[in-house]
């Protein structure tokens, strides 16, 4: 479990997350919900340790959680070849070359994208491109995976593909974090909401019984 203690972000004088108190539970999809600026990607920054000038605390029950994080504004590098590139993120993680190298050709298989895999990433579309910030996020088989809209820029065959491996890896025990402003993806996904608005929390809770107007009161 991974507690999220009174997180409180300002960026000057404004204030983009207030006594932000939540759970992340093991082998559970929570939905991080909100109208852009309700701070989802802060917090999920916070988390992934790249802000550190918060008040409160993120607590990790397990002494070493290995994180992976597919950020809103993708950090892909246009001009490095597909394969080079997710092997340096897997070691950039942890992984020894050849566990890189093997965990690379899996997702690249998986994902069916083989044969991008000496292309640069100037020369994939959007939807390309997002799967392949995809397996970055995931090549180095983290503990705890922080999505942030995973599904942009993909067609429905490839964003149902996606929907299929999140679901796998909850049940493989992952804890995964989904931002997301599509409803029907996180009632599809999710076993859990945290609903933001306006860098507070409205709402933390089982999906059970939710209506979509509810959601939307709370956003």
């Amino acid at each position: 479990m991974i507690c999220i203690n009174d997180i409180t972000m300002r960026y000057g004088k404004n204030i983009a997350l207030s006594n932000v108190n939540c759970k992340l539970v093991q082998g559970e999809v929570t939905g991080l919900l909100g109208a852009n600026g309700a701070g989802k990607t802060t917090l999920l920054r916070i988390v992934a340790g790249l802000i550190d000038n918060f008040d409160g605390n993120v607590n990790f029950s397990q002494s070493h959680c290995k994180i992976g994080y597919l950020p809103e504004q993708r950090g892909l590098f246009a001009d490095q070849q597909v394969g080079e590139q997710l092997v340096f993120f897997a070691q950039l993680n942890g992984l020894k070359k050849k566990n890189a190298v093997e965990n690379v050709v899996y997702w690249l298989d998986k994902l069916e994208a083989s044969e991008w895999k000496n292309k640069k990433i100037s020369q994939l579309s959007k939807g390309m491109a997002q799967k392949i910030q995809f397996i970055a996020s995931v090549v180095h088989d983290p503990d705890l995976l922080l999505l942030d809209e995973p599904m942009s820029g993909l067609d429905p065959l490839h964003s149902m593909r996606i929907r299929e491996i999140i679901s796998s890896l909850s049940q493989q025990g992952k804890t995964i974090v989904l931002s997301t402003h599509n409803l029907d993806d996180a009632a599809r996904l999710c076993n859990k909401y945290v609903i933001l608005r306006q860098g507070k929390v409205t709402f933390e809770g089982g999906i059970m019984g939710i209506t979509e107007q509810q959601i939307l009161s709370m956003l």
